[in-house]
């Protein structure tokens, strides 16, 4: 084989360059777990190293950045500021709730319940259907 052949055949070498994301489901599914190294690099200079790589949009909203921090970090606060405006920031996002916000909404269900239903004398009717 001509020498040409012979460059296109050699494997490239690998270097160790660029960041570590993970994700892992745990507890059954019920968490994810997220983690991500924490150095910046520029070529083979190390820029940072404490760069944070994962992010807090909302309360139980996260994300993870690679590649231009400065794209990343644009788009973290642009999507805080949405959150914020529309009221989310403390708040959960899709269908997941605070343990403790749903015994309060029970209890608050349930002294309406009671207020709703009220006899006459005071106690409380109860109903049965067969």
């Amino acid at each position: 084989p001509s020498s040409s052949q012979q460059q296109q055949q050699q494997q490239p070498q690998l270097r160790k360059t660029g960041t570590t994301i993970v994700g892992c489901i745990v507890n059954n599914g019920n968490t994810l777990l997220l983690a991500a190294d924490t150095r910046a690099t520029d070529g083979t200079v190390v820029a940072d190293k404490r760069c944070e790589k994962v992010h807090k949009l909302a309360q139980n909203v996260w994300c993870c950045g690679a590649g231009t921090s400065g794209d990343i970090d644009a788009l973290v606060k642009l999507t805080r500021f949405t959150f914020y405006l529309r009221g989310k920031i403390r708040d959960c996002i899709g269908n997941i709730h605070d343990e403790d916000e749903e015994e309060e909404e029970e209890a608050s269900r349930k002294k309406t319940f009671k207020k709703n239903h009220r006899n006459s004398n005071g106690s409380v009717s109860s109903s049965s259907s067969s």
